[in-house]
């Protein structure tokens, strides 16, 4: 690694940023208010557009239709060729149904796990980064991702999805029973993925139980 600052020294600042205007945005809203403002109100577009200001006019945005020698991703910080996914975490109604609800797809964040592997077994570590974000308003964290065995409605945690998220600690076998634990925020942590054996994932929980808004830096 050089002596120049990487990806990671400068998202972990801007992430707290981040969560420190949330808090201010938001302080006075109820749970299920902010579950209005996750659903209605803040998309995907919006979290990356926050990652990417103190950039300025370094970064692009959304690239992922390939542009000359641009790289696709989320934002790419050209000068200093940082390349960062986005992934916004929720959970809502179905439509149609009051009772069921819907969560953030495996198939979805595993792409980005993959894709931040591929990147530093080509030789991007501290070059690349992931970040997930979500609001804090949720009862279990399985309530925003699918991590269950199946597709029933209390399903087992799947542990080979669980290694992915070394933040969470487990009450038992069900997804539902998997929290954060927020004891080890802002500590770097390694996950426990197998299959990156030697290219291992660096990850930092940024937040507190207390926060309004919670993420996820891998790099």
């Amino acid at each position: 690694m050089s002596n120049k600052p990487s990806i990671e020294q400068y998202l972990i600042s801007t992430c707290l940023f981040i969560i420190d205007e949330f808090n201010q945005q938001f302080k006075d809203l109820s749970r299920e208010e902010l579950m209005k403002v996750a659903n209605n109100e803040f998309n995907e577009t919006d979290l990356s557009f926050r990652v990417g200001f103190p950039f300025k006019n370094m970064a692009y945005f959304e690239n992922k239709e390939k542009r000359g020698n641009l790289p696709k991703t989320d934002i790419y910080i050209k000068d200093k060729d940082f390349k960062i996914e986005i992934k916004f975490l929720r959970n809502y109604y179905a439509k149609n149904k009051k009772t069921n609800s819907n969560s953030t797809p495996w198939k979805q964040i595993k792409g980005d796990f993959d894709w931040l592997v591929d990147d530093i077994k080509a030789g991007k570590k501290h070059k690349s980064a992931f970040i997930i974000g979500w609001f804090n308003y949720f009862d279990y964290f399985s309530q925003i991702v699918q991590l269950g065995t199946g597709s029933g409605s209390i399903p087992n945690y799947d542990q080979r999805k669980v290694d992915y998220f070394p933040f969470l600690r487990t009450n038992g076998p069900k997804a539902k029973d998997l929290e954060i634990a927020y004891d080890v925020s802002h500590t770097i942590r390694d996950s426990l993925t197998p299959d990156i054996k030697g290219h291992q994932l660096h990850c930092m929980l940024i937040g507190s139980e207390e926060d309004k808004f919670n993420m996820a830096l891998y790099w």
